[in-house]
């Protein structure tokens, strides 16, 4: 579970890096990992949390709102992209320095963040519970 919201992580960075890549060079083949992190690897990771939390109500909460911002954030790299093609580097520059960008990666950084802490508190009250069963029994 942990290594799947971590990959969440990466995948936006990632993706934000191609962006970056993009925007500076106008070459297409910046957008690889972008494209692939979109359309294959951030849905399945999602996927697999989704799967991994069903039980879990409040880190569901939380993949709910991760989900939002990893939208939102995959919407802004898109419009970004699109702006480089339509517009050139120089409105594209500006929507990728702005303050706004920065806040949404701080966002989800938080909130990944935030359900590791969760995760890795469940790991080691669950690891008390083993120990304890284990000296229960011996």
């Amino acid at each position: 579970m942990i290594g799947a919201v971590r990959q969440t992580l990466l995948l936006t960075a990632e993706a934000e890096t191609a962006q970056r890549g993009f925007v500076i060079t106008g070459d297409p083949a910046f957008l690889v990992p972008y494209d692939k992190a979109r359309n294959q690897l951030l849905p399945a990771t999602l996927a697999d949390l989704n799967r991994l939390l069903v039980r879990n109500t409040g880190q569901q909460e939380r993949l709910n709102r991760l989900r939002n911002l990893l939208q939102h954030k995959f919407e802004e790299v898109q419009s970004t992209i699109d702006i480089r093609r339509t517009k050139g580097f120089e409105a594209a520059q500006v929507l990728i320095t702005s303050e706004s960008d920065r806040r949404e990666m701080d966002a989800i950084r938080s909130l990944v963040s935030e359900m590791d802490s969760v995760e890795e508190s469940l790991l080691k009250q669950r690891a008390g519970h083993v120990t304890a069963s284990e000296r229960r029994i011996l």
